[in-house]
């Protein structure tokens, strides 16, 4: 999946439901919609606006990217980081973004997992703006990680899946 048609399918999807909430709710006129959609517009650039940056600038990155959205107070992701660590190092052409997830451009976490609620960490393998692997709320081993990216530098496309 193209990491930019998950930008615009989450940021579309979440305009229409937080404009029909609004709608719905204030009884809010056709002639008043304008106003709601630029409210409603502003409201997800502030709080998305990072992770929409760093979703096109990631896009635009010929060498692959190894995403890693966690927490310092989350076991699990603590435990993820090694291999995750590991894995970058031993492939110097791999670009490392590890954000944490209270970190504005960490609410990319949502846009990647296209839900509300989840479980981090998120581990995502991105190879020219094409998320070729997406893991959350569990650590992914360093076979796991290695196959992908062999799947990856082969040009399989076997691998080609998000594994959620």
């Amino acid at each position: 999946m193209q990491l930019t048609g998950l930008v615009q399918e989450f940021l579309a999807q979440n305009r229409d439901r937080l404009r029909s909430m609004l709608a719905a709710k204030y009884g809010i006129s056709s002639e008043e919609m304008d106003e709601v959609r630029a409210a409603v517009d502003r409201f997800l650039e502030k709080n998305y606006g990072a992770a929409v940056s760093l979703a096109e600038e990631i896009s635009e990155m010929q060498q692959p990217v190894m995403l890693f959205i966690g927490r310092e107070d989350c076991a699990i992701c603590q435990e993820s980081k090694p291999a995750v660590l590991r894995f970058a190092g031993d492939h110097r052409e791999v670009r490392l973004v590890k954000l944490d997830y209270s970190e504005p451009a960490g609410r990319m976490y949502h846009i990647l997992h296209q839900e509300d609620k989840g479980l981090l960490p998120l581990t995502a393998l991105i190879y020219r703006g094409c998320v070729r692997m997406l893991f959350t709320g569990k650590p992914v081993p360093s076979e796991t990680l290695e196959s992908y990216y062999r799947a990856l530098k082969s040009g399989s496309p076997d691998h080609n899946v998000f594994a959620l």
